[in-house]
C-alpha cells in the first residue's frame, strides 16, 4: 500500500530530531563504559528505526546511511568490531551529518544525491560489506505504521496553535473582566453570580490550556551531555555533567527562552571554571571536572543552579579587567565586596578574555543571559568560592501568559510591574533623598541604593516629590534600586500581551488589558537600571 509523502513528514521530521537527540546521549555515555551492552543495543534500535522510518517516507540515501550506521553497532554488538574513541568521534560526525541532512531536507524536501563522505568511512570500517547491500532499499513498513498511527493517543499541535487559543482565552479573561465591572455598577445579585461561573469556567480553561503548553526542562537539557562532551574536547578538558531535575515542567516559551542562557553559563563554566586535568592533579581534584545542572520549585516559580566544581571567580582579576574597560573607577575596586564585583560580569561587553573563542564567546555572554532572562521575569545571580567552584542561580516563572503584577499610577497612566521583581514597597520623605553624582539615592539599610523616576525616564516628566515619595524596591543580583511611581494601586493577575514598541523604548515589556478596558504598560526592571547605568557611564 503506497503512503502519501507528505502526509507523514512532519511525524518524520519531529521522531527524527527526538532520535539523534537520544543518539547522542547514549553515544555520550558509552563513552563512559565501551563495554555497555545495553547502550549498544539501544543504539542499534535507534539507528534502525531511523532507517525504518526513512524508508518509510521514501528518502533511501537516508536509509542507507542509518543502515550503514546500524551495520556498524551490529558488528559492535557482536564482538565483530572494538568500539574505540576514534570510531565514537567518527559516529558523532555522522550524527552531525544526519542533522544536516534532516534541516535541509525540511527546506527542500529533497535529499542528497548519494552518501555523504562519512558512510564512506563506515563502509571502510565495516569488513566485507558489499556497497549494493548498503545503498538497497528497505521495504517501508506501510502498514504497521499506518496501524501505530490511527492507535495513537496523543498528537502533535503546534505551538502558534496553541499561542492562538490562549490568546483567545486570554481576551475571553479580559472581557469577564469587563462583565465584573459592569456587574459590580448595574449591582445585580444575578449578573454577578452569571459572571462568578463564566469566570471559573474561562480560568478552568485557562489551566487546561497552560498546562498543555508544558514542556520538561529535559526537552533542553537532553542536548547538554553532547555539547559537554564536545566543549570538553576543544578546551582538551575532562568534564562530567549531572542533570537534577530534568522532569521539572515549564510553559514552553519559557523553556524556548532558558536555552541560550543555559548554553552560554555551561560554556562558560567549562571555559573558565573548570581546570585542565594536569591542573586538577595538582590541586587535589580528579582529573574529571563537574558542571551539574539541578531544577526544582520554589515558590510558585522554578529555581535552576548551574554548578561547576573549577577553579572559581577571582573577584580581583574581574576588578582589574573592570576597571581596565572603564566600567568601575580604580576607587571603585577598592571599595565593592566581592559579591559586587562578581555581578561585573553581567556588564555589557564585560569579558575577561584578551580574544574570543567559539566556546568561550565574544564578551556579551552574560549580558544577554540577564537581559533575556529578565525579558520574562526571571532573575540570576552568582555564589562562588576561590578554587571550590561557581553557581549560577536562575529563578523564572512557570508561565509567562499570566503573571501576577502590581498595578500603580505614574503621570496618570497605569502601570503594571511584575511582582516576583519586586522586594518591598516603602514610602520616604523628600528629606532622606540625597544625591550622589548627581543621581537621588536613599539609605536603604546601611546601603546608599539609587531610585529612579519612573515619570521622567518614561514620559520626561519628574513625578512631584513635594510630599512623601512612593518606592518600588528591586533588585538586580546584589544592586539595590528604586522605582519612583505616583502612588500604588494594587496587586493582581495580568494576562500579559505581547505587542510592537520602537526599539528605543525597551524598558516596556509588555502590556494588558484591565477589566475597564484601560491598557496598563508592564515596566522591565532590568532595562531601566540598564539604561541608567548606559546613561550615567555605570553606578
Amino acid at each position: 500500500m503506497a503512503l502519501d509523502k507528505s502526509k507523514y513528514l512532519k511525524f518524520f521530521f519531529s521522531e527524527s530530531e527526538e532520535l539523534l537527540t537520544k543518539l547522542n546521549q547514549q553515544l555520550v555515555e558509552l563513552e563512559k563504559d565501551y563495554s555497555n551492552k545495553e547502550i549498544i543495543n539501544e543504539i542499534f534500535r535507534i539507528t534502525h528505526t531511523i532507517k525504518g522510518n526513512a524508508a518509510a517516507v521514501g528518502f533511501e540515501v537516508v536509509s542507507a546511511f542509518a543502515h550503514a550506521l546500524e551495520d556498524i553497532f551490529d558488528k559492535i554488538r557482536n564482538d565483530k568490531i572494538e568500539f574505540t574513541t576514534e570510531l565514537a568521534n567518527i559516529v558523532f560526525s555522522a550524527i552531525d551529518q544526519f542533522d544536516n541532512i534532516f534541516s535541509k531536507l525540511k527546506e527542500t524536501g529533497n535529499e542528497p544525491a548519494e552518501l555523504p563522505e562519512i558512510a564512506r568511512k563506515l563502509r571502510k570500517i565495516q569488513t566485507g560489506v558489499e556497497v549494493e547491500e548498503i545503498t538497497k532499499k528497505e521495504t517501508p513498513p506501510s502498514v504497521e505504521i499506518e496501524k501505530e498511527i490511527r492507535l495513537s493517543e496523543s498528537v502533535r499541535v503546534p505551538l502558534k496553535k496553541l499561542d492562538f487559543m490562549l490568546n483567545i482565552v486570554g481576551e475571553m479573561l479580559i472581557d469577564v473582566s469587563k462583565l465584573e465591572t459592569l456587574s459590580r455598577d448595574i449591582d445585580d445579585r444575578r449578573l454577578k453570580d452569571v459572571t462568578a461561573h463564566i469566570r471559573r469556567s474561562v480560568s478552568d480553561i485557562q489551566y487546561a490550556m497552560m498546562n498543555i503548553r508544558l514542556l520538561s526542562l529535559s526537552s533542553v537539557l537532553d542536548q547538554f551531555p553532547r555539547l559537554v562532551r564536545d566543549s570538553a574536547r576543544k578546551e582538551k578538558k575532562d568534564v562530567e555533567l549531572e542533570i537534577i531535575g530534568g522532569d521539572i515542567e515549564l510553559d514552553s516559551k519559557v523553556i524556548e527562552k532558558l536555552k541560550t542562557p543555559l548554553i552560554h553559563i555551561v560554556r562558560n563554566a567549562i571555559s573558565h571554571g573548570i581546570e585542565l586535568p594536569s591542573e586538577r592533579e595538582k590541586m587535589g581534584k580528579p582529573k574529571t571536572g563537574k558542571v551539574t545542572i539541578t531544577a526544582y520549585r520554589k515558590k510558585g516559580r522554578v529555581q535552576i543552579e548551574v554548578s561547576d566544581d573549577g577553579v572559581g571567580i577571582d573577584p580581583i582579576k574581574i576588578a582589574a579587567r573592570a576597571v581596565e574597560m572603564n566600567i568601575i573607577t580604580t576607587q571603585q575596586a577598592e571599595e565593592f565586596t566581592d559579591e559586587q564585583i562578581n555581578e561585573l560580569i553581567f556588564e555589557p561587553g564585560f569579558t575577561t578574555a584578551k580574544d574570543t573563542s567559539e566556546v568561550s564567546g565574544r564578551g556579551v555572554g552574560m549580558d544577554a543571559v540577564r537581559s533575556e532572562l529578565s525579558s520574562i521575569g526571571g532573575t540570576i545571580s552568582i555564589s562562588s568560592s576561590r578554587n571550590k567552584g561557581t553557581t549560577f542561580i536562575m529563578n523564572v516563572p512557570l508561565s509567562i501568559a499570566v503573571i501576577k503584577a502590581l498595578l500603580c499610577n505614574v503621570k496618570n497612566k497605569c502601570m503594571a510591574v511584575p511582582s516576583s521583581v519586586i522586594d518591598e514597597l516603602i514610602q520616604v520623605e523628600p528629606e532622606q533623598v540625597k544625591k550622589v553624582s548627581g543621581q537621588p539615592h536613599i539609605l536603604y539599610g546601611e546601603e546608599l541604593i539609587p531610585i529612579y523616576d519612573l515619570g521622567d525616564i518614561l514620559y520626561h516628566c519628574p513625578i512631584n516629590s513635594n510630599n512623601h515619595i512612593n518606592l518600588i524596591l528591586s533588585a538586580i543580583g546584589s544592586k539595590y534600586f528604586g522605582m519612583q511611581v505616583d502612588s500604588f494601586i494594587r496587586e493582581e493577575e495580568i494576562v500579559v500581551k505581547s505587542f510592537w514598541v520602537p526599539g528605543e523604548i525597551r524598558t516596556i515589556s509588555g502590556a494588558t488589558i484591565l477589566g475597564d478596558g484601560k491598557i496598563a504598560l508592564i515596566i522591565d526592571p532590568y532595562e531601566i537600571i540598564k539604561l541608567k547605568s548606559i546613561k550615567q557611564g555605570g553606578e
